[in-house]
């Protein structure tokens, strides 16, 4: 299996973890519902974060369900440790995202000031109408 270099591409991580394209993205979704269960618990959870026996209990845990899927296991414990980490990253600036955009939507509102008592509004001057 290859080196994996210091910022690896999706494409070069696949290949140091030497599955194909399908397997990979079998592993990719593995991981991302992995890492949201991880993150029920523990919503502002980060890979630095997560002690290294748990981290080993994880390992342990995606390639049990690699094999249970008749996949390839990893390996590289820096291949894994690289996709958990995005993966959590990922989850949680999507999860940002979506409280920003409930946060903007407020329920429809009827505006009750009364413009009756109100003075009109003034309009810029208009050399054609003020003429």
């Amino acid at each position: 299996m290859p080196q994996l270099p210091d910022q690896p591409s999706s494409e070069e991580a696949r290949e140091a973890a030497g599955l194909t394209k399908l397997q990979w993205d079998n592993f990719l979704l593995l991981t991302r519902e992995y890492v949201k269960k991880l993150r029920k618990h523990e919503p502002n959870l980060t890979w630095r974060g997560i002690s290294n026996d748990k981290r080993s209990q994880i390992f342990q845990d995606i390639n049990t369900e690699l094999q249970r899927q008749k996949l390839p296991t990893i390996d590289k414990d820096e291949v894994l440790a690289l996709r958990m980490s995005q993966a959590l990253s990922k989850l949680r600036t999507e999860d940002k995202k979506k409280a920003q955009v409930t946060a903007n939507i407020t329920p429809y509102s009827v505006d009750t000031t009364s413009t009756a008592n109100q003075p009109p509004r003034k309009l810029p001057y208009d050399p054609t109408r003020h003429t």
